[in-house]
């Protein structure tokens, strides 16, 4: 680990005591009294997560840009603008999924979704799609992010049987498009049906 690597996770390390401090101390005061206090704690534990995917992502393709670097790959499928793209759909899809997790743990729910359950005839928890759709795509989300040069590898290995003239990252890019997409739905259905229903 070279100095400026060692600088950043002290860094880190200190960013967390601190935000567990502030994150202790802000969970201690009255919330009735003070009801902005609920979001300010899901600022912090989104800045939290945030920061752990960053420090997470940077040391993935750390690891993957030297691994690939000892097997001499043949191209490096992340050096476009398609894997930034991708990247970003990603954090924002993360950072989202963090934002309904803190909402639906801190906020007291509304009369029109009592416990977090929608105002259906099925009466359809929340938690549940939450923990059924958001969390699964935003983990296979993260996974292309991380293991992008391998999964482009072998949609082309896989294309050979089958032939398409859709370039390879723009599929990958496409597979997480779709997947961000489909991790936001118990989020519109938290904002449309508990929030704005008149």
């Amino acid at each position: 680990m070279n100095q400026k690597d060692r600088s950043f996770l002290y860094r880190g390390v200190l960013f967390f005591i601190i935000a567990g401090f502030v994150l202790t101390r802000l969970s201690s005061v009255d919330q009735r009294q003070y009801p902005w206090i609920s979001v300010v704690d899901i600022i912090f534990g989104v800045c939290l997560f945030v920061f752990v995917l960053y420090v997470v992502s940077r040391r993935a393709t750390r690891s993957s840009d030297a691994s690939a670097s000892s097997r001499k790959t043949r191209f490096d499928f992340s050096s476009d603008s398609w894997f930034n793209m991708a990247r970003l759909a990603v954090v924002a899809s993360a950072v989202l999924a963090v934002s309904m997790a803190g909402i639906l743990l801190l906020v007291p729910p509304p009369g029109l979704c009592p416990n977090w359950h929608l105002p259906d005839r099925a009466s359809t928890p929340l938690w549940g799609m939450f923990a059924f759709l958001t969390v699964p795509t935003v983990a296979f989300q993260v996974f292309l992010i991380v293991r992008w040069n391998w999964a482009a590898r072998k949609i082309i290995d896989e294309s050979a049987e089958y032939p398409t003239t859709a370039p390879v990252t723009y599929t990958l890019v496409m597979m997480v498009l779709m997947a961000a997409a489909a991790s936001q739905v118990p989020l519109v259905f938290l904002v449309s049906r508990c929030w704005l229903v008149p």
